[in-house]
């Protein structure tokens, strides 16, 4: 601010040198210090005082996070909040557009009751320089529908001591099977169980449907009865 009866002149050198047409706007493409000198010019006498420094310090954005993507869920599926890693110095900040809106501090847990693709955005943000990277990490997380449950025929009977072939079922297009001895958990096999018909009684088996594209298992498993008759 110039005093009273006075103007400003703006220099890009301490001394000599033209002066310029307007107050100068700096440039931020490039990271670093930058000074600029101003004077006040009296417009009465013509008289013009000594030069004040004024210094512009650009500091560099932080570069952008590193994140895996994509993140892939099946419906329905637990979901843990996402993830991503910034540069030393900076903390995340958390978007859901690619540009504007409004951040997050806090790591979001994405949604899987839908199947679809959903990307969010994360940048780097340093806590000593106030910036932001200039450009936002996506992240997508993509939910894969599940199949239905494998088509089976129940039950399946045999005599005593009979020879039994393997079990079989039928899974939807695009699909193969999952073969359990328990109605949940467990560890699958993808061979058909031949059962055993040593003995009379009656065992369960359990099947379900794999997508071969996303390996989403169907959310329930089809049940076969396999029923061994005693011999007379």
């Amino acid at each position: 601010t110039a005093p009273s009866g006075s103007v400003l002149r703006w220099y890009l050198v301490s001394s000599g040198g033209a002066v310029l047409a307007n107050a100068p706007t700096p440039s931020t493409s490039v990271a670093g210090d930058f000074t600029f000198f101003v004077s006040s010019f009296s417009t009465v006498t013509g008289c013009e005082s000594n030069r004040t420094p004024i210094t512009v310090r650009v500091n560099a954005a932080p570069t952008a996070p590193v994140a895996t993507s994509p993140v892939t869920y099946c419906l329905n599926d637990v979901a843990t909040p996402l993830q991503a890693t910034a540069p030393a110095g900076s903390v995340i900040r958390w978007y859901t557009q690619p540009t504007g809106g409004t951040f997050q501090t806090t790591a979001p847990t994405p949604s899987t009751a839908q199947n679809g693709t959903v990307t969010f955005y994360v940048t780097s943000f340093n806590t000593t320089t106030n910036c932001e990277s200039l450009t936002r990490t996506p992240i997508q997380v993509i939910v894969g529908d599940r199949p239905t449950a494998p088509n089976v025929v129940s039950p399946v009977l045999y005599c005593e001591g009979e020879v039994a072939v393997a079990l079989s079922a039928s899974a939807p297009a695009g699909s193969s099977l999952r073969w359990y001895s328990s109605p949940t958990g467990g560890t699958p096999s993808t061979v058909a169980p031949i059962p055993s018909t040593a003995a009379a009684g009656s065992t369960l088996f359990y099947v379900s449907s794999v997508l071969n594209t996303s390996s989403c298992e169907s959310a329930t498993r089809s049940s076969i009865e396999v029923i061994v008759r005693q011999r007379p």
